[in-house]
C-alpha cells in the first residue's frame, strides 16, 4: 500500500521593544492538512505574550546584585494534524466468494470497510501561561517559576462501532481535556574560578491533567461525560 499526505503553512511574527523595558511579542499561522476534508482543511492559530523588565527601570538599575528581573505572559494556540492519510474519503477492499453451485468458480466482490470522516477538523490546543525570571550576583543565582493552563479540545481519536457494523473504527473530533501546571527551578553557582566551577541546581513541576468531556462507547459523538479531577 501507498499513502501520501500534504501539508501548507503560513507564518508571520510582530515583536516590539520599548527601552529594552516593556517587550510584545504577536505571532500568527495558517496551516492546511489534506487529512482532512474540503472545508476544514485550513486551521489559524495566533499567540500573544508580554513581557516587563523591571532589572531596566530607573528604580533597580543602581541594584547591582540584581541582574535581570522580568515578568511575563502569553496565551496562544497549536494544532494537531496526527491521523493517516484518506479517513475523510471512502476506502474500499476486494474479497473472493465461492459460488454455492460451483465451489471452484469465485465471485469478486468489491466494498466499503470504513465511514468517510467529512467532519474532521484540527485538534486545538490553547494555553495560557505566566512567569518570573530572576538572576542574581552576574547570574551566579538563577529563579525561574512558571504556571499555566492548557485546554486541549476536538480530540482526533477513534471511535469505537460495534462488531456488526463491518466497518473499521472512524477518526472523530470526540473529547476535551486540560492541563493546570506549576514549574519552578533554581540553579546556583558557589564556586567559579579559573580552574574550578560548581553548579548546582534543582526544580520542582506539578502538573493536575482533568479529563473535561468525553465519549464513552455506545454514546453518540456529541453527548458529554463530566468526570472529577484525577
Amino acid at each position: 500500500s501507498k499513502s501520501d499526505s500534504r501539508r501548507l503553512s503560513f507564518f508571520a511574527r510582530a515583536f516590539y521593544s520599548y527601552a529594552d523595558k516593556y517587550m510584545l511579542t504577536a505571532t500568527v499561522r495558517a496551516d492546511a492538512s489534506s487529512v482532512f476534508s474540503e472545508n476544514h482543511k485550513w486551521g489559524c492559530f495566533p499567540s500573544f505574550s508580554a513581557a516587563w523588565n523591571m532589572a531596566n527601570e530607573d528604580w533597580l538599575k543602581d541594584v547591582s546584585w540584581i541582574s535581570n528581573m522580568k515578568i511575563r505572559a502569553g496565551w496562544g494556540m497549536v494544532g494537531n494534524q496526527g491521523i493517516p492519510s484518506y479517513q475523510t474519503s471512502y476506502r474500499y477492499h476486494t474479497s473472493s466468494t465461492a459460488t454455492h453451485d460451483n465451489p471452484s468458480h469465485k465471485v469478486v466482490t468489491v466494498a466499503s470497510y470504513d465511514i468517510p470522516s467529512r467532519e474532521l477538523k484540527w485538534e486545538t490546543t490553547s494555553q495560557y501561561n505566566a512567569g518570573i525570571d530572576l538572576d542574581f550576583f552576574d547570574g551566579r543565582l538563577v529563579l525561574t517559576a512558571d504556571g499555566y493552563y492548557k485546554v486541549t479540545e476536538d480530540l482526533l481519536q477513534t471511535k469505537t462501532l460495534a462488531a456488526s457494523a463491518g466497518i473499521n473504527n472512524p477518526y472523530v473530533n470526540m473529547g476535551s481535556i486540560s492541563n493546570t501546571g506549576f514549574e519552578i527551578s533554581l540553579n546556583a553557582v558557589p564556586v567559579a574560578t579559573k580552574n574550578v566551577e560548581w553548579t548546582i541546581g534543582g526544580n520542582f513541576t506539578l502538573n493536575r491533567n482533568k479529563i473535561l468531556s468525553i465519549d464513552e462507547s455506545g454514546a453518540s459523538t456529541s453527548q458529554k461525560f463530566i468526570y472529577a479531577d484525577q
